[in-house]
């Protein structure tokens, strides 16, 4: 079975960074059994004079997206990203960023860390990286806001431990980011789930 998903669509989940895949083959059982069950529930749709399909169209969208936001997730390791900066004040920077996703960060502490000032160290960061600091850390929070809601954590505490102001706040970031809400997004996720322990009923399972 094949799947072509057009490179807009995959631009809008990674926010337009491209994805390297080095392999040709990707293995995740998880993944291949959640794409075949949503593929599968698309093929029933079935025609006029025949049931309704248990899943509408749109549900069906949504959990194909999901699973190629799973698959892209899996990929991370892969994804072509700004190389290691050169500037070593801006690697300890950048360091820094990723070890604490806990709120927005206050950028005037790792400056004088560097020895730079704030202005100095947002321009040069953006020049190294090709996003200034702030940008980066909102992608790499909700990012990981994904990881968690996928884990079933409840979206309030996933926002709490995020640091975002309040739900309004993480709910206005992620859908923008991803353009889906979270509540949303974890509830596929949970349907997905749902779906790959227990087998889908075959047409002759199917009573009129």
């Amino acid at each position: 079975m094949s799947w072509y998903v057009p490179p807009t669509v995959v631009e809008s989940l990674t926010g337009d960074a491209p994805v390297d895949f080095e392999r040709p083959v990707v293995r995740s059982p998880q993944l291949r059994d959640e794409f075949l069950a949503a593929a599968r529930a698309f093929r029933e749709l079935s025609p006029e004079g025949h049931p309704p399909p248990a899943e509408s169209p749109v549900l069906i969208q949504k959990r194909l997206v999901l699973v190629l936001s799973q698959l892209l997730d899996l990929a991370a390791g892969r994804r072509v990203r700004a190389p290691e900066p050169d500037d070593a004040r801006i690697a300890t920077v950048l360091a820094r960023l990723r070890s604490d996703l806990s709120g927005a960060p206050r950028l005037a502490e790792p400056a004088d860390e560097v020895g730079m000032s704030r202005e100095h160290l947002v321009r040069t960061f953006t020049r190294a990286i090709g996003t200034p600091p702030y940008a980066w850390h909102l992608s790499a929070r909700l990012a990981e806001a994904r990881r968690r809601l996928r884990k079933g954590e409840p979206v309030a505490d996933v926002a709490h431990v995020l640091g975002f102001a309040d739900q309004a706040h993480f709910h206005r970031h992620f859908a923008a980011a991803y353009a889906i809400t979270p509540g949303r997004y974890r509830r596929l996720c949970q349907i997905n789930t749902d779906k790959t322990t227990r087998p889908l009923p075959r047409h002759s399972d199917r009573h009129d």
